[in-house]
């Protein structure tokens, strides 16, 4: 026989009400976060450093980087010295433009200098195969090619450089770097 105390049940359902009530709390607060919306915020891999390179045309069609410094970012660009004596500065997405050009094609080049892209095929590789490449996608795992630098010294140094660039990566929201206060706006790239 099982003596049963005055107000034992009671208890049992209060300790029971009270346990249930404390566990539903915990889950509700470890999913609060998920409801906020922060599953659906995005993040992207932002280099905070840039490369500006230096090429120089040595022959006709023919292109070798002759320097490569580390700017911050938004500054990237490529200078581009032509045998005639034109220099033309391309930012990141025109050198962009002149990489993703087929190779057949008779376009004009997109920095406005009416020369056809067919005549600067060369200056193609070296865009994507120098550090520039980097930070118009290529993947950071394959070497820049030495055989588009002028000599090992540049080379050397563009390895450092690229070791700076490739330590620069950081993770942000992508609507971080939206907006009026933005550091590397377009217009900073000319």
């Amino acid at each position: 026989m099982v003596i049963k105390r005055k107000n034992a049940f009671i208890r049992q359902v209060k300790d029971i009400t009270v346990s249930s009530a404390l566990s539903l709390g915990l889950l509700a607060a470890s999913a609060m976060p998920q409801a906020c919306g922060r599953s659906e915020e995005r993040y992207e891999q932002v280099y905070t450093k840039g490369v500006q390179t230096h090429i120089k045309e040595v022959d006709w069609g023919e292109f070798k980087i002759t320097d490569e410094e580390v700017v911050g970012e938004g500054q990237s660009k490529a200078i581009v010295t032509y045998l005639d004596g034109r220099v033309d500065t391309l930012s990141v997405e025109e050198a962009r433009r002149i990489v993703d050009m087929p190779a057949d094609s008779t376009a004009t080049a997109p920095n406005g200098s009416g020369q056809s892209y067919r005549q600067h095929s060369g200056l193609s590789n070296v865009l994507l195969y120098g550090s520039l490449g980097y930070l118009m996608g290529r993947n950071m795992n394959q070497p820049a090619s030495p055989g588009v630098y002028a000599n090992q010294g540049v080379y050397s140094r563009a390895q450092q450089n690229t070791g700076i660039v490739r330590n620069s990566v950081v993770s942000r929201p992508t609507n971080a770097s939206r907006g009026f206060f933005r550091s590397g706006s377009r217009g900073a790239s000319s």
